[in-house]
């Protein structure tokens, strides 16, 4: 048997500008001096809309998008997700329990549930597949998110509701690739048995090291040079017309494995 683990923003749902709404709402309750621009105007000012959006796929979980404001209110936007990545670790203690404020913001805009759904998009052909391979129980999502978010945007996008063992631990306060080695552990699987499709370079590639049959979706928020970063480490990335045919060679190739 395999397993087929898909991230959720980016890879089966475009949610940049819910993660904009709802990282400007938590932002806004904080009480640092950065966060003064934030307070004092309900909406972000079309600067700020098309900064965030432009640099959102330097973030990895939640809190970081805390520090992505931050560098957009202080005017000094990191010039690559190295840079960026730097300024989240000297930062992290400070800003990672804006997890929590995320979280609960989002529990908020989800309350006015017509306008929160306006927000996020589903990609067809990744929650196609996903669906079609969740019905066979050979489907887990990884994600950053919040598990209430996820389940209630499955049911309602995709008419799916998420079965024991379809949604994995959420990452963030462990690393992706540990969960994926675990899981494979737990079911008896070899790490290169789980086909894992991530958008963001530093999630794919630590399991792409470890053994884990990693990909990087091309259609989710990759940051400049990361195609090509992963494609020099020997990890695939894939386009969207792509997936279905790397799906089915995975499943292909684990049954001549296993035989």
């Amino acid at each position: 048997m395999t397993l087929f683990v898909f991230d959720f923003d980016g890879v089966l749902f475009a949610t940049d500008r819910e993660c904009l709404a709802i990282a400007y709402r938590a932002v806004r309750e904080l009480p640092a001096a950065w966060a003064e621009p934030y307070r004092a105007a309900e909406a972000p000012t079309p600067e700020v809309e098309r900064a965030f959006l432009e640099h959102r796929h330097r973030v990895g979980p939640p809190w970081q998008y805390a520090v992505l404001l931050r560098a957009i209110s202080e005017r000094s936007l990191p010039a690559t997700t190295e840079e960026f990545l730097a300024r989240a670790a000297q930062l992290r203690a400070e800003l990672e329990p804006f997890t929590e404020r995320y979280f609960a913001a989002r529990a908020v805009l989800a309350a006015d549930r017509a306008r929160w759904l306006a927000l996020v998009t589903p990609f067809p052909e990744p929650t196609l597949e996903f669906a079609r391979l969740h019905a066979r129980g050979a489907a887990a999502i990884l994600s950053t998110r919040d598990d209430a978010s996820i389940r209630l945007l499955c049911a309602h996008y995709l008419g799916v509701e998420l079965g024991p063992g379809a949604l994995l631990p959420r990452s963030g306060p462990r690393e992706k690739w540990e969960i994926l080695l675990e899981t494979a552990a737990a079911r008896g699987l070899a790490p290169g048995e789980v086909f894992f499709l991530d958008d963001y370079l530093h999630h794919a590639l630590p399991a792409h090291r470890r053994g884990i049959a990693a990909h990087l979706a091309g259609w989710g928020y990759l940051g400049e040079g990361d195609a090509e970063a992963a494609l020099t480490a020997g990890m695939p990335c894939l386009q969207l017309p792509d997936l279905g045919a790397a799906l089915a060679a995975h499943e292909g190739t684990a049954k001549e494995t296993r035989t």
